[in-house]
């Protein structure tokens, strides 16, 4: 049996950062989105109108509230949303916010971690995610900050540069800090708007061209992506 249409609520932080692949699930399931652009607004919705919210990237850093105000608004939205037990799927900035939200500290990681690169499941095998996330797979990254893991919540990946990738709360808040949303587009965007930091020295940033070399990366993080939107509809 299918699920109801779901009143989903997007956020998003920059004109080049949007849902990717999430946005084809949505328009398949005939879901209703709604969107707060912090680059053009600070409003946020009633929580009453909405039964989930995604929380997209971006390259500012949680604390920059002196340069962004609205962050801060946010915050208190995200924190709002979670009390009521509305669905939260935070992706890198998204997810650095949930984990300070929970009463994680996000700091600089000791590396820049671009590109696509192994992530390794902490998850248990038993565990319900566990089938839709391998015991190890590729995933694209363009991150420099790192979430601690908040108390009280489980810690779901890690990867050889970044210790915490990812973390479930209550069954109903999800933080990932890599990117299984990205497309092709979405990944030639950012190297054209990020090459100040991709043109960065370090062990874990990848050329533009191994960035878009394989194109089958992008059809298995998509199947993740979609499974992982099923697993929370349900």
């Amino acid at each position: 049996m299918s699920s109801p249409p779901f009143r989903i609520h997007t956020i998003s932080h920059i004109p080049h950062e949007d849902l990717g692949v999430i946005q084809h699930w949505l328009k398949d399931k005939k879901h209703k989105v709604t969107f707060t652009r912090t680059y053009q607004t600070d409003h946020f919705p009633d929580l009453n109108t909405l039964d989930w919210i995604i929380v997209l990237g971006g390259p500012m850093s949680v604390q920059e509230t002196h340069l962004y105000p609205w962050l801060t608004k946010e915050k208190h939205f995200i924190e709002a949303c979670i009390r009521a037990r509305k669905k939260v799927l935070g992706i890198c900035l998204g997810a650095q916010l949930i984990g300070e939200v929970l009463g994680g500290r996000v700091t600089k990681n000791p590396y820049r971690e671009i590109g696509w690169f192994k992530v390794e499941r902490c998850l248990s095998p038993l565990h319900p995610l566990a089938t839709i996330f391998p015991s190890q797979f590729e995933a694209f990254h363009w991150h420099s900050d790192t979430f601690e893991i908040p108390l009280s919540t489980l810690p779901l990946a890690k990867s050889e540069a970044c210790q915490n990738q990812g973390f479930l709360y209550q069954d109903q808040t999800i933080a990932l800090q890599f990117h299984c949303e990205v497309t092709l587009t979405n990944v030639q965007s950012w190297i054209e708007q990020g090459e100040e930091e991709w043109r960065q020295k370090g062990p874990y940033i990848q050329s533009p061209e191994e960035m878009v070399r394989d194109l089958t990366r992008f059809d298995r993080t998509r199947e993740i992506m979609h499974q992982l939107l099923d697993y929370f509809s349900r």
